[in-house]
């Protein structure tokens, strides 16, 4: 299955275009001014346009405002309306503002999100994209980050300009810039750390994918940490609803690592589930490819994020990363109080299930689609036996048909030779 042409906008409307005639982009900017109304610090700007691969997701420009003759000011704000006298617009940062709808996986109440949230936009990580500011309504939410020039990883691998839109940037194969090996060690390193961090504190990712990973001061930070707590669907469960071994949060992490891990390497995202060879790798990258996302490693249980991050793999550059990172890893920080942290306890276990439903749904269509390919393949040979029977009969009794007629042609020109006879005599 090919991921981007699947995920593009125009692909969607031709397979359903009933769905996606719904003005999602007037509906993302009629909440967003609605959540506008009564902040001050944020201006907001156009659209950018269908930038990412979800339908109900859009990307504005925002513009924030710094009071005259102070320094940037620290808590991020939204407004709609022109701004005082006493403020300006902050020309230096671009920053871009997101909507986003509540998805299937929503398992927390409004309430629940917006004190959830809160905690994200104050979350301190060497390897997380901060928040600049997020708040929610019963639709949905909206982020507002540091607009990041360069692109996500995803548009480094691919030579792409981030403000293009989703299918020009990555449907074109050409360009495409390889990761040294050192670099690619490094930034899976600081991904792994991310994710660890993240579930130590219970909070599950989910949605980890090259666009989702941006590079800054030399150092991998992932981005939409809040994805999961919109319950939104991830961009590789097509692919993970069909192995069941797959089957928690972090089961998903370690998966989707292994795709981000590819396309490093590869410069280009894996077509299917799993791989069926690597080449043109090094030794100790392509064992850690075949233990996350080998045919034969997803039968069995997948390694946990600990497990990847002791493969011998990262070894190699392990006092680099000891050297640059072990100080500010130990400074970060999130806090979550006690009801929270249960409520993101039972909406992951919520979701877990869900998927779990769906991917016995998945296994139980398989089967079903075998035994019609079985039905359908038994089918064939019996027309096809029965096909060969008409044919020999055909052969058989074509010649029994032919002497039957010479026979009979023979008698009738017996019996007129004797009359023949008879009437010469008795003349």
């Amino acid at each position: 299955m090919n991921t981007i042409l699947a995920s593009s906008l125009p692909t969607k409307k031709f397979i359903d275009p009933d769905s996606c005639s719904v003005p999602f982009h007037d509906i993302a900017q009629q909440n967003i001014n609605s959540l506008l109304k009564n902040e001050s610090t944020w201006i907001l700007k156009q659209s950018v346009g269908q930038i990412g691969w979800r339908t109900k997701k859009h990307y504005f420009k925002v513009n924030q405002k710094v009071q005259s003759g102070q320094k940037q000011i620290a808590q991020a704000k939204l407004e709609s309306q022109p701004s005082t006298s006493s403020y300006k617009e902050n020309s230096e940062q671009e920053f871009l503002i997101s909507w986003t709808e509540f998805g299937p996986d929503k398992q927390l109440s409004d309430k629940e999100i917006n004190t959830i949230l809160k905690s994200l936009s104050k979350i301190k990580h060497p390897f997380i994209f901060p928040i600049e500011y997020i708040n929610s309504n019963e639709n949905g939410c909206l982020t507002i980050r540091k607009f990041h020039k360069e692109g996500s990883l995803k548009d480094m691998l691919c030579g792409s300009q981030p403000l293009n839109a989703f299918s020009m940037k990555y449907g074109n194969t050409k360009g495409r810039i390889a990761l040294p090996l050192e670099d690619l060690s490094l930034y899976s390193r600081q991904i792994l750390e991310a994710l660890k961090f993240l579930h130590s504190k219970g909070l599950p990712y989910g949605h980890l994918t090259t666009a989702n990973i941006f590079i800054e001061n030399g150092a991998a930070k992932l981005s939409a940490i809040e994805n999961f707590i919109l319950g939104v669907s991830s961009f590789y469960r097509p692919f993970f609803v069909q192995h069941s071994r797959v089957n928690s949060m972090e089961m998903i992490d370690v998966f989707t690592f292994g795709h981000v891990l590819f396309e490093m390497q590869s410069t280009y995202s894996l077509q299917e589930p799993c791989i069926r060879e690597v080449s043109d790798c090094p030794t100790n990258l392509k064992a850690l490819l075949e233990l996350i996302i080998a045919k034969d490693s997803l039968k069995s249980t997948s390694p946990s994020l600990d497990h990847v991050l002791s493969h011998k793999f990262f070894k190699e550059f392990e006092p680099k990363f000891e050297q640059l990172y072990s100080g500010s890893l130990k400074s970060s920080k999130v806090d979550f109080d006690l009801p929270a942290k249960e409520s993101i306890l039972k909406a992951s276990q919520k979701t877990e299930q869900r998927l779990k439903d769906e991917q016995k749904l998945v296994k139980s269509q398989k089967r079903v689609t075998q035994s019609q390919k079985m039905m359908i393949t038994e089918e064939e040979k019996r027309k096809q036996s029965k096909q060969k029977l008409k044919t020999q009969n055909s052969l058989q009794n074509g010649p029994i048909n032919f002497r039957i007629n010479l026979s009979e042609t023979s008698r009738s020109e017996s019996k007129s030779e004797d009359s023949q006879h008879t009437g010469s005599e008795i003349v």
